[in-house]
């Protein structure tokens, strides 16, 4: 029998080792995540990026205040209400992910494809007061199902195509079926003629 896995010592000592030493942290956050922040609902103008995230929406840390406008104003207004409504369905109910897919404006003007996920974090009477949350980037995966979009639109254009076509080709076989049932009575009457001509 597997012992569970809260209880798996491995686990408890990566905890541990996250609590007593920030360089692991920062190690996971840096090597598998674009992005970490912690979100005060409390004080919902405040909001910690990590600097990972502005770095790679091209912008120096050191720019950017911890305050929630900063990214609100490069998120795709579309994303932001999407994102909001998820927010407010996760805080009703923490059975409800937040997780989705946003674009935000790089610095450059790129836009870029984020999966944004985060969890409330709730106190003793079950209220959310803060949110963490991670972005990674999912742009190359968005821009080959872009791809792969198009291509299917383009199959189907041709299927389309291509059955007007099979239709076409039908009816002229249909018609040449016609027309050769046709010229075989005109050669049975010329026939007939023939006969009584003789």
């Amino acid at each position: 029998m597997k012992p569970a896995e809260d209880s798996h010592y491995l686990r408890q000592e990566l905890y541990e080792l996250i609590l007593n030493d920030p360089s692991v942290f920062d190690f996971l956050q840096g090597a598998t995540l674009d992005g970490v922040w912690y979100w005060d609902l409390v004080n919902p103008e405040h909001e910690w990026m990590s600097p990972e995230f502005w770095l790679f929406l091209g912008y120096s840390p050191a720019q950017k205040q911890h305050l929630a406008s900063e990214w609100q104003d490069l998120i795709h207004p579309e994303d932001l209400v999407i994102a909001r409504k998820n927010l407010e369905k996760h805080l009703d109910n923490p059975a409800h992910p937040y997780d989705q897919i946003v674009r935000y404006t790089k610095k450059n003007g790129k836009i870029v494809w984020v999966r944004c996920r985060g969890i409330a974090i709730r106190d003793q009477f079950d209220q959310p007061v803060r949110m963490l949350g991670a972005h990674v980037d999912v742009t190359k995966l968005m821009e080959v199902t872009e791809l792969l979009e198009i291509q299917l639109q383009r199959l189907d254009a041709c299927k389309m195509r291509l059955s007007l076509e099979q239709q076409k080709v039908s009816q002229l076989a249909h018609e040449k079926s016609q027309l050769e049932g046709q010229l075989q009575q005109k050669e049975k009457e010329i026939q007939v003629l023939k006969q009584r001509v003789l």
